[in-house]
């Protein structure tokens, strides 16, 4: 049927005035909907990057139960920041507008790149939320939990990228831009794990410590931020640069002291502040368990290669753990590097400190194969070596040896520090003794010895009250001597070897606090060189349980 003008008009008007009726609808819909806090988007299943049993990445349905704010990127478990900066000590940013669409089926779609990110991160921290529950070390935290998302970090006035930072004193997680090829880090579940795990390590233990600005950062010290430059966040986009490090290579020396100078080493060693062999230790703690919270929460032992393969070799967890640095490996690894620069003196102490943390992760990884061999579930495993109690101590002990003359005996005060787990059957802790003889002779002719000993302890006990415990322990380690002998006005060093020693003690546990505790024993040890053999000690430890 043929229109006339007329008619083609009227039909026009007809269809325009639908669809501006169809308009003025969908605006007052949007105006209704968008007005206030937007609840469309509140649901249990979104449509995000996930791992499944065999750790193959796929968009799968994903429930996520506490998202209340979805696109405020907010909920119980987490409070995600786009691009913020610093403000008053904490992270600030503007609110975010996160982007998404509900499918046909009712699963939520993130509708952009930033969204996905976000809410990605925010279902892997809902499920360490109630993994730290289980576990329980969700004591520690306040929730929730700030991470910021995009941040811009700047080290050394470069930007960083291509890491995850817990900075301990805006208490925040930092995700800087990743530009690599592998996955982003906001979906890598073991990363974030690790990450996570260093806002309980900052709350359990640095902060009781009175160590605030603290970072723990994915990689080694030349991507970790410096607090001086306003906590590290700045609106640079350099890339950032690699540092040069000493030569590991060069033989017969570290950075300029020859390794085979032992009187050199010890004459450096002294002059080591007990600061840097403290932030060593603690770091290395810090890192280590980090990993094997990564590990516990993915179940994935190469996580860090999977968005950094150039750490994969270093940092996989299913290698058999090596062999741990002797005295003289650690001595010569903290010297102070006096012909490089103060920079890359911290970045290979750091350094140096990762690749002992990874140690100690590879360590806890195998003691969850050997429950599991023992007939344990790998979750029920897990668990119970995630529930282990650290503990550090601190104490002195009388050990009470022959003198030369073989008449009586003499005492001797080590000053001793502890730092293991104690779970539920078995104590597991490695025990650091020092003490020095003064020197003896005349005036003219003088002796004096340094006593180094590290023990590896186990040890089990009974219940006789509520707050105490009889037990008894054994370990076994090294020990070492070292004689100085001055002569004139010449003094010769004269480092003995590093020989085995093992120890049995008794004693009585009093758990006085909930975080703390105390123990008075006995023991008797014997290496092979004592002099007398065996030697017998009394000791008194207080205790601080994280």
């Amino acid at each position: 049927m043929k229109l006339s003008s007329t008619d083609l008009l009227k039909e026009g008007l007809k269809t325009l005035g639908s669809c501006a009726y169809a308009l003025a609808l969908a605006l007052s819909v949007c105006a209704g909907a968008c007005s206030a806090e937007n609840d469309r988007f509140q649901g249990d299943v979104y449509r995000i990057p996930w791992p499944d049993s065999d750790g193959v990445m796929a968009i799968r349905p994903i429930e996520i139960k506490t998202l209340n704010k979805p696109e405020a990127f907010e909920g119980s478990a987490a409070k995600i920041l786009v691009e913020p900066s610093e403000g008053g000590g904490k992270l600030v940013a503007e609110k975010p507008r996160g982007r998404f669409i509900r499918a046909s089926d009712g699963a939520i779609i993130p509708a952009d790149f930033m969204s996905l990110q976000a809410v990605t991160a925010y279902a892997h921290q809902e499920r360490l939320m109630e993994f730290d529950r289980t576990s329980g070390v969700d004591q520690f935290l306040q929730w929730p939990l700030t991470i910021g998302l995009q941040v811009k970090v700047v080290d050394r006035g470069n930007l960083i990228n291509n890491n995850a930072i817990y900075d301990g004193k805006l208490d925040a997680l930092l995700l800087v831009p990743y530009t690599a090829s592998q996955l982003p880090i906001a979906f890598n579940g073991g990363i974030l794990g690790h990450e996570h795990f260093h806002f309980v390590f900052q709350k359990a233990v640095l902060n009781r410590l009175g160590v605030q600005n603290t970072q723990g950062t994915l990689l080694d010290g030349n991507h970790t931020c410096a607090h001086g430059i306003a906590a590290g966040i700045a609106a640079d986009t350099q890339d950032h640069p690699e540092e040069s490090k000493p030569d590991e290579n060069a033989p017969n020396s570290e950075n300029g002291i020859d390794i085979e100078d032992e009187t050199a080493i010890e004459a450096a060693a002294d002059e080591i502040p007990p600061q840097i062999y403290n932030s060593f230790v603690l770091r290395s703690l810090n890192e280590g368990l980090a990993d094997f919270w990564g590990w516990a929460y993915s179940n994935d032992n190469s996580f860090v290669g999977r968005s950094l393969p150039s750490e994969d070799r270093v940092r996989r967890l299913d290698l058999t753990p090596g062999r741990l640095s002797d005295t003289k490996a650690l001595r010569e690894s903290l010297v102070d590097l006096r012909r490089a620069d103060k920079i890359i003196r911290e970045d290979y102490r750091i350094g140096r400190a990762y690749l002992l943390g990874t140690q100690y992760a590879r360590f806890l990884r195998q003691m969850v194969d050997s429950l599991v061999e023992q007939g344990q579930s790998l979750p029920a495993a897990k668990l119970a070596v995630a529930q282990a109690v650290s503990m550090a101590s601190i104490g002195t002990n009388v050990n009470y040896e022959m003198d030369t003359a073989g008449r009586s005996y003499e005492a001797r005060m080590p000053f001793t520090l502890r730092l293991g787990y104690q779970m539920s059957r078995l104590d597991l802790y490695g025990e650091y003794s020092y003490f020095s003889d003064q020197s003896s002779g005349t005036q003219m002719v003088q002796v004096g010895n340094r006593n180094y000993e590290f023990l590896m302890w186990g040890r089990t006990g009974i219940k006789f009250a509520k707050q105490f415990k009889a037990f008894g322990a054994l370990g076994l380690g090294a020990h070492k001597q070292i004689v100085e002998t001055t002569f004139d006005t010449t003094v010769y060093r004269d480092p003995g070897q590093l020989e085995a020693m093992a120890a049995v003690a008794s004693g009585i546990q009093w758990r006085f606090a909930k975080h703390f505790d105390a123990i008075v024993e006995a023991r008797l040890s014997t290496a092979q060189s004592y002099q007398p053999n065996p030697t017998l000690g009394l000791g008194a430890y207080l205790g601080v349980l994280f």
